[in-house]
């Protein structure tokens, strides 16, 4: 949410609508791409469930550390006086909204044996378009949200909470592989 409100501050209403809808529509595409044939190239590649947990274990933990050293020191760059459309894909689609462990976890909801009926393959897919469709509206209403809850300030302290909490899933996934090796 904060990315887009940092790259949208000077952009106008109509701006603003048209980098969610574009951000929404690709980041979805990409997803549904890798739900529906990123388990075929994990398959080619031999890359076991464990392996993938793990890789998305660190590669969050990772993130999150970076993210709560990011805290209160870094000064974001000054948003875009003109944003312009690219800014849709990069880096609001990636890694805005399509982040690595995200990826991952698109990967092994759909490796996992519900995914391998149809019925459980939509249900997956229709888990997916639900927090797509969320992060569409959060986006559109950023603003409105932002100035409900206090502004940019309560935003890094619930970003603080969240990377703590982040640290803790992605030593907790990394566990859950280890127990499935065995």
């Amino acid at each position: 949410l904060m990315p887009f409100v940092r790259l949208t501050t000077h952009a106008d209403a109509a701006l603003q609508k048209s980098l969610a809808w574009k951000a929404f529509t690709l980041s979805t595409i990409v997803l549904f791409v890798v739900a529906l044939f990123g388990v075929g190239l994990v398959e080619r590649w031999k890359i076991t469930a464990p392996a993938l947990m793990i890789a998305a274990g660190v590669i969050l933990f990772v993130w999150s550390v970076e993210t709560l050293g990011q805290i209160g020191k870094v000064v974001p760059p000054p948003p875009p006086e003109h944003p312009a459309p690219l800014l849709a894909v990069t880096p609001l689609t990636v890694p805005g909204i399509i982040t690595p462990y995200g990826v991952a976890a698109v990967l092994l909801f759909a490796m996992s044996p519900i995914a391998q009926s149809l019925p459980g393959l939509v249900t997956i897919l229709l888990l997916l378009l639900t927090v797509m469709v969320l992060n569409l509206l959060f986006m559109l209403g950023a603003r409105r949200l932002l100035q409900a809850i206090g502004g940019p300030v309560t935003m890094q302290l619930a970003g603080a909470v969240l990377g703590v909490l982040q640290a803790a899933l992605a030593v907790q996934i990394i566990l859950n592989a280890l127990v499935r090796l065995g």
